[in-house]
């Protein structure tokens, strides 16, 4: 309980930023190496990747959200949005496209191949920082879009849909490692590893803002704001940092259809076949995926 307050509290001293990323790094590098001792192969990589992935997605947008609604005299020629706009309209189109989310999946993914899948949830991942960064530099007013629709646009719509396109491979591939009897165990440890990640990526978020110099006058009305850094703490938080998933993808997920069906060990979880959609042992996949099953 002590360990989830403190990833949840304000942490502005740098000393205690750099503390809660050396620990998160420690716990994380412990469910490594125990998923690789204890679980099979495959539940392993799945569960190290589902750490992973989720520590890359730094959490910096707290920052960016700032500039977009901060007033006139800390974002000079800023969005400066209002709340209802921001949070409840914006909040609304988002849960709305969502659901065009899960369905775009399922007619254009739903049947590739898994490693791919993974590939286009890394990359569309950017999408929204890049949005980001096309209203930060004011690109979208040279173009004359205004910000209100630049913003509904990159964030609300495309962010929406490329979320659920990075959530739904993970449903898909959670599906295919468990077997009987261990399907809630295997769940609670890949949400445990996930969260984690998480955790960490909020860490990593607080010391980069921190490092960056970003500077608002919530706190201390009469403290100049400094936003000179944001450009490049999109850039590498927000796009640089996802797309090392992808390199991730070729060591810990198989590139197998997502349509494809694994045979297991019912007492030690290791995959001992694949089967195609027709229910015949596919060995040609087994044989080329076999060093991470």
């Amino acid at each position: 309980v002590g360990f989830v307050y403190m990833q949840t509290i304000e942490l502005v001293d740098e000393g205690m930023l750099k503390a809660t990323v050396i620990m998160n790094f420690i716990l994380g590098v412990c469910i490594i190496v125990m998923c690789k001792i204890l679980l099979p192969k495959f539940s392993a990589n799945v569960i190290v990747y589902a750490f992973l992935e989720r520590a890359l997605s730094i959490k910096f947008q707290y920052a960016v959200n700032y500039w977009y609604t901060l007033p006139e005299d800390c974002v000079p020629g800023g969005p400066n949005f209002d709340y209802v706009y921001f949070n409840i309209i914006n909040g609304f189109i988002a849960l709305t496209f969502s659901g065009l989310g899960i369905w775009m999946f399922q007619e254009a993914f739903s049947t590739g191949r898994l490693r791919r899948i993974f590939w286009w949830s890394s990359g569309t991942r950017c999408i929204g920082s890049l949005c980001d960064l096309f209203v930060v530099t004011r690109l979208n007013l040279k173009m004359g879009i205004p910000d209100q629709l630049a913003y509904t646009l990159g964030n609300s719509v495309l962010e929406a849909l490329v979320h659920m396109l990075s959530v739904m491979p993970f449903a898909i591939l959670i599906s295919k490692l468990v077997i009987d009897g261990t399907e809630s165990t295997l769940l609670a440890i890949t949400s445990g590893a996930s969260i984690l990640g998480g955790l960490m990526a909020s860490s990593l978020g607080s010391l980069a803002i921190e490092y960056s110099g970003i500077k608002t006058n919530i706190e201390d009305p009469n403290q100049s704001c400094d936003w000179s850094n944001l450009e490049n703490l999109i850039i590498i938080c927000g796009i640089l940092s996802p797309l090392l998933c992808v390199p991730l993808t070729l060591i810990l997920i198989p590139n197998v259809l997502s349509t494809a069906r694994f045979e297991m060990d019912h007492y030690s979880g290791e995959v001992l076949a694949i089967t195609n959609e027709d229910g015949e042992h596919d060995e040609r996949e087994m044989e080329k995926h076999g060093q991470i099953l």
